[in-house]
């Protein structure tokens, strides 16, 4: 089905009151190219989602700390622990 609606500030209006199935789906927005601003980039895109990646990679790769360097957990903080772990399952 198609609505024809007003973007204003963020929100679409539309020009009669329209009553959803749901609060929340999915929805296409045909906007005309005049409307949309594009930021100028300093550099191309695919050299910011490299090093993007990189250092997400560079993360993952990050050996975690030993056990001992770990504090001690309370028995609540324990308890707390159980309890999620038996929620799960």
């Amino acid at each position: 089905m198609q609505l024809d609606a007003i973007y204003d500030q963020g929100r679409l209006e539309f020009p009669s009151p329209i009553s959803f199935a749901h609060e929340r789906f999915a929805v296409r927005v045909d906007i005309p190219e005049r409307e949309v601003v594009t930021p100028a980039s300093s550099e191309p895109l695919g050299t910011y989602a490299q090093a993007l990646a990189d250092r997400l990679d560079a993360v993952r790769r990050r050996p975690l700390p030993d056990a001992a360097s770990q504090p001690t957990l309370s028995d609540e903080t324990d308890e707390r622990i159980d309890a999620w772990a038996g929620h799960r399952s």
